[in-house]
């Protein structure tokens, strides 16, 4: 290995972090590599300028060859090295590396707010993923600063010197009894940028002081992403749980596209990340994906249960059979859910699906076929409404064909049948139509390609008048989405 003296410190940095033995600490992007290196390689050379501006037109297809090609001309490109003032300021900050500003106070003691801003240190210090800038460090660029206090330019200035994409600033107030803690998170890349503020109250005699400090900090960190579901057992890796967060907000809003690509970054960051591979497995299961694709997440799910709730245990569980074809033992599963808590739009949603999934027919002597369906789609349909109504985001994300969505899944049609076919090994298949019997939706299969199948639209009286029932239950679900979503 030859060693170059004259390669910049900033070069040597983005190289290593690009070098990183953890996923996490790496660039996320060809882009983000490509801008970083840029930034840090300042040069009159438009050989190398023409490299990355080439690997920024191509981030999302952008090979190892030509980034190692772009590394490699950054190296043996002589650059200068004369020491500047603004040197540092060129140097690439990095929004996984995190500087801890001195805290301003009022009305308390100086050293009430350096332990304040010790227990700030040391919330960032528990989480994996980042990187925490030394406080001699932040002191040093301080001391190269003319002037007093530090103004939000000098602090954005600070924050640059030691190539810190964010940073925090806190004021501790003297309040009553107590003393009010209050800390923004500042863009590291723009001056005066607040990411986010929160403020605490913290007693003088200094109860629960580090755990509520520390509760600031994760709000700031996660922001609108702090779910609160078993946080702290999920994972302790920033970028994993910041995923995460982005996920179960792309899975509230029913995109389960994003959701699934989300889960897979945080896992990614974590592989040990249980509630990371659980949701996961389950988008991709209601985005009606091959089990092939996530069933391995499923069973992940599974093996990490320790660090799930137990909500999401029997979640796991019903998802990892399901994965497996055991219909039978995954339903009832989702069904124990909402029993336990009947507000649980995923619980409800999750019952329904996996009953509509079963389609196997059982012999039954007092069926006027002699066979039944396993499941009832009537109540797989109330499942469904409940979870519509508890949260209207799932049919919202239905877009601009759910009612003739909604049409085929209650049967609104009476050339709608339900599907079966008998437990393997056998490869009989059934068809049956709706009626209404006894206040619920009814269906009654026959055996399809036989002569049983003439019997299949034999009454029609019964099967109108569970289309005009199920007509005036879509209508109803549609005013509920219109009023949730006008």
């Amino acid at each position: 290995t030859v060693v170059r003296d004259t390669i910049p410190d900033a070069v040597d940095d983005v190289v290593r972090r690009a070098l990183s033995k953890v996923p996490a600490d790496r660039y996320q992007s060809a882009a983000m590599f490509a801008r970083a290196l840029e930034v840090a390689s300042r040069s009159r050379t438009s050989i190398l300028r023409r490299f990355l501006r080439r690997a920024r037109r191509n981030s999302g297809k952008v090979t190892i060859g030509l980034l190692a090609a772009a590394v490699t001309i950054a190296v043996v490109t002589r650059i200068s090295t004369e020491s500047r003032p603004e040197r540092n300021l060129l140097q690439p900050a990095d929004t996984l590396r995190y500087a801890v500003l001195p805290f301003a106070s009022r009305g308390v003691d100086a050293t009430v707010a350096a332990s304040d801003q010790r227990s700030v240190r040391n919330a960032l210090l528990k989480w994996s993923g980042i990187a925490v800038v030394d406080d001699g460090r932040v002191v040093d660029a301080i001391a190269g600063r003319s002037g007093g206090s530090l103004s939000n330019a000098a602090a954005a200035g600070v924050a640059r010197t030691v190539r810190s994409g964010r940073y925090l600033r806190g004021e501790i107030t003297g309040a009553g009894k107590g003393r009010e803690v209050r800390l923004r998170l500042f863009d590291g890349f723009a001056s005066d940028s607040v990411l986010a503020e929160a403020t605490a109250l913290v007693t003088s005699d200094n109860t629960s002081a580090d755990s509520l400090v520390s509760t600031l900090v994760d709000s700031l960190l996660l922001r609108e992403l702090h779910l609160g579901e078993n946080d702290s057992r999920g994972t302790r890796s920033l970028p994993a749980r910041q995923a995460y967060g982005k996920g179960r907000r792309a899975f509230d809003t029913w995109n389960l596209s994003r959701a699934d690509s989300a889960f897979a970054a945080a896992a990614r960051s974590d592989p040990a990340y249980a509630q990371a591979y659980l949701w996961r497995a389950l988008a991709l299961l209601w985005a009606g994906v091959e089990s092939t694709r996530w069933r391995i997440a499923a069973e992940q799910a599974v093996v990490g249960g320790m660090r799930l709730s137990a909500r999401e245990q029997t979640i796991a569980q019903a998802v990892r059979l399901q994965a497996v074809g055991e219909l039978v033992r995954a339903c009832p599963l989702w069904q124990q859910l909402t029993q336990r808590d009947t507000l649980d739009a995923i619980a409800w949603y999750g019952s329904a699906f996996c009953q509509m999934s079963d389609d196997i027919v059982l012999p039954d002597r007092a069926s006027l076929s002699s066979w039944k369906f396993r499941t009832s789609y009537h109540r797989a349909l109330h499942d469904y409404e409940r979870a519509f109504r508890l949260h209207p985001p799932m049919l919202a994300a239905m877009g601009g064909g759910a009612f003739e969505t909604l049409g085929r899944l209650f049967k609104t049609g009476t050339t709608l049948l339900r599907r079966g076919r008998a437990s393997p090994p056998s490869l009989q298949e059934f068809s049956s139509s709706m009626e209404w019997a006894h206040d619920s939706l009814a269906f009654v299969p026959y055996k399809w390609g036989g002569a049983d199948a003439v019997h299949v639209f034999r009454r029609l009286d019964a099967m109108n008048e569970a289309v005009r029932h199920q007509r005036t239950l879509v209508r109803g679900l549609s005013s509920s989405w219109v009023s949730a979503f006008p």
